[in-house]
């Protein structure tokens, strides 16, 4: 009895090939949601200052620190609006860049190499954003711009991600694969709800403590990437990105890689420099990009309708890059509260995306035991879910129901999953799935980039004629979900047909 529990608990407990990326991976969430929570804060804080030292200096603290309820202002508001969009959209720059050369040059270096670069990139654009607020007698806030730029040394979060998950994926069966990859996923927004729940009450206590815990983390994630095994690849191998394929999808050795992020290295990769490895990797990124979303843009009806939701909904999560300021503002709270509600919203993903599996399962008979259908029917109640939750959100006239909002519209988060694999079950080959995955993340990519300039451009024009007016951005984010819900409709019809002609063949 004792031989079979002790070995039942062994086999729980991963490897080591899984448990250190899965540590890092974990780790880099709450120290991504640790430091990016404190961003809005600390701009608030820089304008206010400046704002109060022309007009009131006696507002300010000994430690340059000003009382939130005073930054309440609609010239204020309007600038922090403006300065965060700005910020947020330069911070997709160097991801969208510079990920393929990143890889290119993991096969010079090694994974180990540049998944410690990454860290050390992320490390050194947080603390230049840090520095910045924190020594605002030398610098303007406007200095934060450069800050994204600063992460083009290690490429941006994506690399880190994709590589982590490469090691993963290497170290499992193809069979367990999409269990440990959503046990990851549920670790990752575990660590998001408590580093949240942790800035809900540092930022009512001391800003710089947070800063200074998000910083230390990725510190401490260093010592990690001495852990992870690695080789530099030869150059007939390939790195497969795992954190946009699905699982389910095995790989064959002669498929063509048309992805935006892998591309085969020359015979000499070995015996480049770095510098031309990764100039020449970023020309063929762009060039493959263009090529690509052209493809997209002149391909079938269902590509083009699939692509269309994946920005819709894109666009319309870009708005959470002003939920911080515009609930602040709308139900006079200070962000530390706001952020009390966003780690109750994370508590209640965490809990949908622990539940769908087992839903799935369970509803799976009525629907004929046909994945696909189960799949479209999640993804239409989690669209709808959503969608419902925004469209509260607009509405609610108090504190209460905005909570109450915001726990329905996290019920909605499992669409993407839930899309990705509908979509999946319709394509053909394999090069078609690793295409089409390489469209959806342009368009994810796009659709980001674009949310997040036009939300904060929205919000800034809003701030001032008053209280209902504020909640405009919140009204058109759901007539966009609307739009995205009627997009998944129609590719419910192509799926139809897709299944009809299988069932004649």
């Amino acid at each position: 009895m004792l031989p079979r529990l002790r070995k039942s608990m062994l086999s729980m407990w991963p490897r080591r090939e899984v448990l250190v990326p899965s540590v890092l991976v974990t780790l880099g969430a709450f120290a991504s949601i640790c430091l990016s929570s404190t961003y809005v804060y600390l701009i608030e804080q820089a304008v206010c200052r400046k704002h109060f030292l022309n007009f009131d200096p006696a507002r300010l603290s000994s430690h340059g620190l000003v009382d939130e309820e005073s930054c309440k202002i609609p010239n204020i508001q309007a600038q922090i609006a403006s300065i965060n969009g700005i910020y947020m959209f330069l911070s997709f720059l160097p991801a969208f860049f510079f990920t393929a050369p990143y890889r290119q040059l993991a096969k010079v270096l090694g994974r180990r190499m540049v998944i410690l670069m990454n860290i050390c990139g992320f490390g050194i654009d947080s603390c230049f954003f840090i520095a910045v607020c924190y020594f605002y007698t030398i610098f303007d806030i406007r200095w934060i711009y450069l800050a994204p730029f600063l992460w083009a040394f290690g490429g941006g979060t994506i690399i880190f991600q994709s590589l982590l998950y490469t090691y993963i994926s290497e170290s499992v069966d193809s069979k367990h694969l999409s269990g440990v990859l959503y046990k990851l996923r549920a670790a990752q927004l575990l660590a998001s709800f408590f580093a949240m729940a942790l800035s809900s009450y540092l930022l009512r206590k001391n800003v710089w403590l947070q800063c200074f815990i998000g910083i230390a983390t990725l510190i401490a994630m260093m010592p990690f990437t001495a852990l992870l095994h690695d080789h530099v690849r030869s150059a007939k191998e390939k790195i497969v990105d795992y954190s946009s394929i699905d699982p389910d999808v095995e790989d064959s050795e002669d498929s063509e890689v048309t992805s935006l992020l892998t591309h085969t290295s020359s015979s000499s990769t070995s015996n480049t420099s770095i510098l031309i490895t990764i100039s020449s990797s970023l020309i063929e990124n762009i060039s493959h990009t263009i090529t690509l979303f052209k493809s997209i843009i002149l391909s079938s009806p269902f590509c083009r309708t699939t692509m269309l939701t994946y920005f819709l909904l894109s666009f319309a999560n870009a708005i959470d890059n002003i939920f911080a300021q515009w609930s602040s503002l709308t139900f006079s709270w200070i962000l530390a509260d706001v952020n009390a509600v966003n780690s109750l919203g994370t508590l209640v993903s965490f809990i949908v995306l622990l539940s769908l599996p087992t839903l799935s399962s369970i509803i799976k008979p009525h629907f004929g035991g046909c994945s696909s259908k189960v799949d479209f029917f999640m993804v239409k109640a989690s669209v709808i879910a959503w969608g419902v939750g925004v469209l509260l959100m607009s509405l609610a006239p108090t504190r209460h129901l905005l909570i109450a909002a915001v726990v329905v519209g996290n019920f909605g988060a499992g669409a993407y999953d839930a899309l990705r694999g509908f979509v999946t079950g319709l394509l053909g080959g394999k090069d078609e799935i690793e295409q089409f995955y390489v469209g959806i993340g342009i368009m994810e990519t796009v659709g980001g980039m674009l949310g997040t300039v036009a939300w904060s451009a929205v919000f800034r024009e809003v701030v001032g004629p008053g209280k209902w007016v504020l909640r405009v951005p919140f009204g058109l984010c759901a007539v966009l979900m609307v739009g995205a819900l009627g997009c998944v409709v129609v590719l419910g019809r192509f799926a139809r047909r897709v299944t009809k002609v299988r069932d004649d063949v």
